[in-house]
């Protein structure tokens, strides 16, 4: 019974320690799989902006989005699913207080020239829209971006926007957007409430001061 029980204590000891093992094994699996499923999971940015433009008469919407992948794995985008749907205020309202109702005019095909985003890349896409309105109204963006996670057939990712803007908004990233104040340059600092000087006024009003005190010197 001496030998007998010696095996069965080794055989017990082996049989603990391949669980343990195999415990620790399966969770360190686990925890990696959540870890680069986190980190490498794909994940969008996503900004949208508008400018009502004149041409020939017309009042066209200049619509810009843009995407940034700001994960660390490439995307391939799906078209099917992909779109801009761009709505104006409704004729008829509620009472308010009340949300604003909106009538969807159309959905429109954005970023087709674009199949896939590398980590860290931005892509863009601007359209130049004629919603048929005789005049500039509030607009609001909903986008739909259908992307799928490079090497694999599954697992689509649906990123849904939306942005309502004002008749005066302007498109990010344009010049108009970017311009400063032409005076800023050579006004300088004044206090709240005057006038700004402008630097040619400034000038004259300098040699008209030096003039005065030569004359009283005189």
């Amino acid at each position: 019974m001496g030998l007998l029980g010696d095996i069965q204590s080794v055989v017990g000891i082996v049989g603990t320690v391949v669980t343990a093992v195999a415990l620790t094994v399966g969770g360190l699996w686990a925890y990696f799989k959540f870890v680069k499923g986190r980190t490498y999971r794909p994940r969008l940015e996503v900004g949208m902006s508008g400018q009502w433009r004149q041409l020939e008469g017309m009042d066209l919407l200049h619509a810009r989005i843009t995407v940034r992948n700001i994960g660390n794995s490439k995307i391939t985008l799906l078209q099917k699913g992909t779109g801009l749907r761009v709505s104006v205020p409704a004729v008829d309202q509620g009472t308010a207080p009340v949300a604003v109702a909106w009538t969807v005019l159309r959905v429109f095909e954005i970023l087709d020239e674009h199949e896939w985003i590398e980590p860290g890349e931005t892509v863009s896409d601007d359209v130049l829209l004629n919603l048929g309105i005789p005049e500039p109204v509030p607009v609001r963006f909903e986008s739909r971006l259908v992307w799928r996670w490079s090497g694999r057939d599954s697992d689509d990712i649906v990123v849904f926007s939306r942005q309502v803007l004002p008749v005066g908004s302007i498109l990010e990233g344009s010049a108009e957007a970017q311009m400063d104040d032409p005076l800023s340059a050579t006004e300088g600092q004044h206090e709240p409430g005057a006038e700004p000087v402008r630097s040619s006024e400034a000038a004259a009003a300098a040699r008209a001061a030096a003039a005065t005190a030569a004359a009283g010197s005189d």
